[in-house]
């Protein structure tokens, strides 16, 4: 038999796997923000409140065009993290940061804003020699 839960006592019910999911995804927010570090970028985990542009998951500072949706799963709907990384993001760019367990970092962006982030790499390094890829 299946009762309903009194109201008082749903204050802080995360549901039976709400309380997992929820150190997870906390989990999967410090580790994006360990790689940005690793790779000489200042960031933090945001605030946790809104899904907006103002409550990123990891805030990055040095790339402040990108807001960042992260998720540490093992079957991700990438059409689902994506759109609600687009939802958020507001006028920057939405990139999902995503992770399986024991696998590299994985980002994924609308190819649009790839071509221009792309263009604007080649723009800045007009005068360098031409790079044709590993040796």
């Amino acid at each position: 038999m299946v009762t309903a839960m009194p109201a008082h006592e749903l204050v802080g019910y995360v549901g039976i796997y709400g309380m997992n999911s929820c150190q997870k995804g906390k989990r999967g927010e410090r580790a994006w923000r360990d790689e940005l570090v690793a790779h000489g970028y200042t960031a933090w985990r945001g605030r946790q409140f809104s899904g907006s542009p103002d409550s990123p998951d990891v805030v990055c500072p040095d790339l402040v065009k990108y807001h960042f949706e992260v998720k540490l799963v093992e079957h991700l709907n990438l059409a689902q993290a994506m759109a609600q990384a687009v939802h958020d993001a507001g006028e920057k760019v939405p990139v999902v940061a995503h992770k399986r367990n024991r696998g590299d970092w994985l980002i994924t962006m609308r190819a649009s804003d790839w071509f221009s982030m792309l263009a604007q790499a080649q723009a800045a390094h007009a005068d360098a020699p031409e790079w044709h890829g590993p040796p």
